[in-house]
């Protein structure tokens, strides 16, 4: 538990010399994924859509389904996900400047992924 509160410390207090934020807690790319649109999101940080979209994966932080965004504009979107809970050894931030972790694919995964 210690550990998650001086990375709550590290994450408020990590910025660049313009005075962006350069290191995100899972919790926060989470909220902010579900708030805005993965592309506009990807243009803020500066980095690709499909990149952020493997950060998110690798961060194990669900993202809105394709469609999710017109259907929230007609008010018939889906509510989202819980954030799952973090599992030991899983990556508990982002930062540009770091690579990110490559996730752990679980005999469930691989099994459905041979299936034709």
């Amino acid at each position: 538990m210690v550990r998650a509160l001086d990375l709550a410390n590290e994450v408020d207090t990590a910025f660049d010399r313009k005075g962006h934020r350069v290191l995100f807690a899972r919790e926060d790319l989470y909220e902010q994924v579900w708030a805005t649109p993965i592309n506009y999101l990807a243009e803020k940080f500066g980095v690709s859509g499909s990149y952020l979209a493997r950060v998110c994966e690798a961060l194990n932080v669900p993202r809105p389904p394709v469609g999710y965004w017109q259907k929230k504009a007609v008010g018939k979107a889906k509510p989202r996900p819980e954030l799952p809970t973090a599992l030991p050894g899983d990556q508990l931030s982002w930062s540009r400047d770091k690579p990110i972790a490559v996730p752990v694919k679980t005999a469930s995964d691989e099994s459905e992924m041979a299936r034709p």
